[in-house]
């Protein structure tokens, strides 16, 4: 299981509010992630602001099913926060 980097946080600032906060509660979870999920994570933090927020927001499903797991594992982090 691997634990998300300094370099990972400041990949996960966003232009959008929104993802700031859902993806910091995501990083405060302690989550730890095997190989794949990571990398899956790094797949999903290259994606444009609005498509990934359009996944975290439930608005249109990831295609990929680690991916799957990963926005998965932030609506729990977000879930967890409030």
């Amino acid at each position: 299981m691997l634990k998300v980097s300094g370099r990972v946080h400041w990949i996960c600032r966003r232009g959008l509010l929104e993802l700031d906060l859902a993806l910091n509660a995501f990083l405060l979870s302690n989550e730890a992630l095997t190989e794949e999920q990571m990398a899956a994570f790094h797949r999903i933090l290259e994606l444009p602001d609005q498509v990934l927020w359009d996944m975290v927001s439930s608005r249109e499903p990831p295609q990929d099913p680690l991916e799957e797991e990963i926005i998965s594992k932030i609506h729990t982090a977000l879930t967890r926060q409030n």
